[in-house]
């Protein structure tokens, strides 16, 4: 309900119809505002800045390699990782460290 049935209600002489539009517009009125200042504050603790490392082709192949055997998964990450780091010639520690920052973000 809105204001103006609030409005209308009185203006009726209809108490309890007025009380009742009343209270739903105040509801939805309040119910408005908390989501607004839910949303606000759920933006100030998340707060993610994506940054591309220019890893993407190569972290793309890495898992294109371990897809196609994902029971050996374990066994060949660090293979994985070689052959990837030579193919794009990009440091095995870089590749690592992108793994260790996925890691720390699950």
């Amino acid at each position: 309900m809105s204001s103006e049935d609030f409005v209308n209600a009185l203006h009726m002489g209809k108490n309890l119809d007025a009380e009742s539009a009343f209270k739903s517009a105040m509801q939805d009125k309040i119910g408005a505002a908390l989501e607004t200042k839910r949303r606000e504050v759920a933006n100030t603790f998340v707060k993610t800045v994506v940054k591309d490392d220019g890893d993407v082709e190569e972290v793309d192949d890495i898992f294109k390699k371990m897809d196609t055997k994902p029971q050996d998964f374990l066994n060949t990450f660090e293979k994985t990782i070689q052959q990837i780091s030579k193919k794009y010639r990009v440091s095995e520690k870089e590749l690592m460290g992108y793994f260790e920052k996925e890691m720390l973000t699950i």
